[in-house]
């Protein structure tokens, strides 16, 4: 959400800021009140706008993001790595990995 009030030249209205984050009203809230806390954002009645801690704020976690070389959230690791399907192939799952429920009369 701090990353869409930067990109905000005039700022953003909270209503527009939940709506397109699709969170509910209290967690907006519990986040406007700690950003306004950290002065990281103002706020005019319900008219929302980035101050310069905050842009620097925000330049310096997505800094941060483009050098991290060790992306460890990425890597799938090695137990779930299966050779890929071709997509013109039909597929057959194996039968002992389809729920049993699936094969019973109703």
């Amino acid at each position: 959400m701090l990353v869409d009030l930067a990109t905000a030249e005039s700022g953003l209205d909270v209503t527009t800021l939940m709506l397109r984050h699709k969170q509910t009203p209290g967690l907006v809230f519990n986040f406007v009140r700690e950003m306004v806390l950290r002065s990281f954002v103002t706020e005019k009645g319900t008219h929302l706008k980035i101050t310069v801690l905050g842009r620097e704020y925000v330049h310096t976690i997505i800094s941060d993001l483009e050098r991290s070389e060790n992306l460890a959230w990425k890597q799938v690791p090695e137990g779930f790595r299966a050779p890929q399907t071709d997509a013109f192939q039909p597929y057959l799952p194996r039968r002992s990995e389809v729920d049993p429920e699936i094969f019973r009369d109703p």
